[in-house]
């Protein structure tokens, strides 16, 4: 999780909602955790050594879960981090769904749909290692419940699986835009990392535009 970047949801006693954070590092000879600063900012302004908290995250399709303890709060600009006790125990357990991350229209990652016959583009709306979502102007054409090969330009990485069409919605807008709802067949554990690492940096430079909005 700290080597993947993949955020972290924590919850504070006597605290309603949830915060968001990451697992920046670990010391196995103090046994402790490093994790970064809550957000929103409520959820840092109630933490204090000594706090008892709950984190929940997920890895692969794996929900973890685990109770840990704030040892020491440090303060250093931009931002701050903790030092957790290491969990004695973790809870986990398969998921069958997995929480799709937005892509912004901005990002334009392309995604190129192929199979026999047949060769479209559109651009990347939505992923997890579930599957994606993608927003296209003809889509009439994509055979639904066909096999097809996805070919996604992620930044730096792409990646190249088979997926099958399952659903589609017009835009509400009319803007004449039609999105694809597509479900992976065939995803390797290496493609898998590649889109945790990609859901979790993009979650991560959410988080940061959020802070220096309410900042």
């Amino acid at each position: 999780m700290i080597r993947d970047k993949v955020p972290i949801t924590v919850m504070l006693p006597e605290r309603e909602g949830f915060f968001s954070s990451l697992l920046l590092d670990s010391d196995r000879e103090d046994g402790s955790l490093l994790a970064d600063e809550l957000f929103p900012a409520r959820g840092h302004q109630a933490v204090k050594p000594g706090l008892e908290i709950r984190v929940l995250g997920n890895l692969d399709g794996i929900e973890v879960r685990f109770r840990s303890r704030v040892i020491k709060i440090h303060a250093p600009p931009p931002a701050a981090s903790y030092s957790l006790a290491m969990p004695t125990a973790l809870d986990y357990k398969q998921r069958r769904n997995a929480f799709r991350v937005p892509v912004s229209p901005a990002s334009a990652i392309p995604v190129h749909l192929r199979a026999e016959g047949f060769n479209a583009k559109g651009t990347l709306t939505d992923i997890s290692h579930n599957g994606l979502r993608v927003a296209m102007r003809n889509a009439s054409s994509v055979p639904m419940g066909t096999e097809l090969l996805c070919e996604i330009e992620l930044p730096n990485d792409p990646i190249s699986a088979k997926a099958e069409a399952r659903h589609s919605e017009p835009d509400r807008r009319g803007l004449g835009v039609v999105y694809v709802g597509f479900r992976f067949l065939e995803l390797n554990r290496e493609h898998q990392r590649t889109i945790n690492r990609f859901t979790a940096n993009l979650q991560r430079d959410q988080l940061r535009a959020r802070r220096m909005f309410h900042s």
